[in-house]
């Protein structure tokens, strides 16, 4: 083998790892300007044939990437959630599926009405919709009183502790980001013959 096609051959090898090193790139965490869901979507093939000049037609290798991307399910039903993107075909090692990353999906907004997340004789604690990180949102807690408009408490945290009063009353929470409610959630916290 000559040095001019010992050259040639070594190109050839260091620009076919040049591509599945960007490809690899492209799968794992670069977006080229798509919006995040549209990451993982099916790639169409990637075909590159070989560069020897001396090669006839039938010689010309082909390399085919296919990346088929499967979405598992939504942690909530409402609200904000996270769900595994996962990669079903290239995985290394030869797994047939393997977890290229976590992201963030979304249900319905209003979530209903909720049980608290603690109680007692005196008090009930109130939870908003959210995942970490907690002040990525703003909450506002609202007090439901029928017949009127809500009125808007001063606390603003993800967490609410109530006291119980003589009477059965309605809390909404609204989630926030970027101005934008992604998810609500309502409670009664019931008097203190009431509880549990």
């Amino acid at each position: 083998m000559d040095s001019s096609s010992s050259f040639s051959a070594r190109l050839e090898l260091l620009l076919g790892a040049l591509l599945l090193l960007l490809e690899g790139r492209e799968l794992v965490g670069g977006n080229n300007g798509l919006p995040r869901e549209a990451n993982f979507l099916d790639f169409s093939p990637v075909n590159r044939q070989s560069s020897r000049s001396n090669s006839s037609p039938n010689e010309d290798e082909k390399y085919t990437v296919v990346k088929k991307v499967e979405y598992g399910m939504c942690t909530v039903t409402c609200g904000i959630g996270i769900r595994e993107v996962l990669l079903t075909n290239g995985c290394p090692g030869g797994e047939s599926k393997c977890i290229v990353r976590v992201e963030e999906c979304r249900g319905p907004i209003d979530c209903g009405w909720n049980r608290p997340i603690s109680e007692n004789i005196s008090t009930a604690k109130l939870s908003c919709i959210y995942i970490p990180p907690v002040k990525r949102f703003k909450y506002i807690w609202k007090l439901l009183v029928p017949g009127q408009q809500a009125l808007i408490l001063p606390n603003d945290s993800a967490i609410f502790e109530v006291h119980r009063e003589n009477h059965p009353v309605a809390f909404q929470c609204d989630t926030s980001e970027k101005n934008e409610v992604i998810a609500t959630v309502k409670y009664t916290v019931y008097t203190t013959g009431g509880v549990l």
